[in-house]
């Protein structure tokens, strides 16, 4: 049975979708609204934190719950950081796409 790349507290309604084996330590975050991505020290999206998860992404505690799986992609295009996570709870997909100019990001430490 493969490791499951996620946790979802219900008691703060956050959910925290990791992108990597922790080997690499994390240099910063991006801050954006209720998304938290945590960035490596190689530049690289380690996870996403997403506090408020069923209000900010629409889907309910229970099924927060029961999520089967989760997925994070970070795709760097010219100026732009597309930032893409996936939900499945088992149920029905959820997909989330964020486009944000490198410009208008600050790495916090």
């Amino acid at each position: 049975m493969e490791d499951k790349n996620f946790e979802y507290d219900s008691d703060v309604d956050s959910l925290y979708i990791y992108n990597s084996d922790g080997s690499e330590s994390i240099k910063g975050s991006i801050v954006v609204n209720s998304l938290i991505f945590d960035i490596g020290v190689t530049g690289k999206a380690l996870g996403v934190e997403i506090e408020n998860a069923s209000e900010f992404l629409n889907i309910p505690k229970i099924a927060l719950n029961q999520i089967k799986d989760a997925k994070l992609k970070v795709i760097t295009k010219g100026n732009i950081l597309y930032l893409c996570f996936l939900v499945d709870s088992g149920m029905k997909i959820y997909n989330f796409n964020y486009m944000i100019p490198q410009s208008k990001i600050s790495l916090t430490c």
